[in-house]
């Protein structure tokens, strides 16, 4: 089961924000223009960030987890953040029983 929720933020030009974000998050680009930073990932022997640029009524589906940083472009910018909230599922019986057993 997930469900969605949403925030919007303005940044002023030059500002930045770091957020933690997850697969399946989606950066919507509501005003101005943006730079995206996507979580850095290893390739290899090297650490890689994908960066885009995000024109208003433009949005990226981020692919993997991590911090991002976005950035107002020129002037001020506008992004909504689509956040998908994944339910933990319980997991009952996650332990061996003997090592249940020994718990208090």
């Amino acid at each position: 089961m997930s469900t969605e929720s949403s925030s919007t933020h303005t940044l002023q030009a030059g500002q930045a924000m770091h957020l933690p974000l997850a697969g399946g998050d989606a950066v919507v680009v509501t005003r101005g223009s943006v730079r995206l930073h996507a979580a850095p990932q290893w390739m290899a022997e090297r650490v890689l960030a994908a960066a885009f640029r995000l024109e208003e009524g433009e949005h990226q589906l981020i692919e993997s987890p991590g911090w991002v940083v976005i950035e107002a472009a020129s002037g001020d910018a506008c992004v909504c953040i689509a956040q998908r909230q994944h339910a933990v599922p319980a997991r009952p019986g996650w332990a061996p029983a003997w090592l249940r057993r020994l718990a208090f």
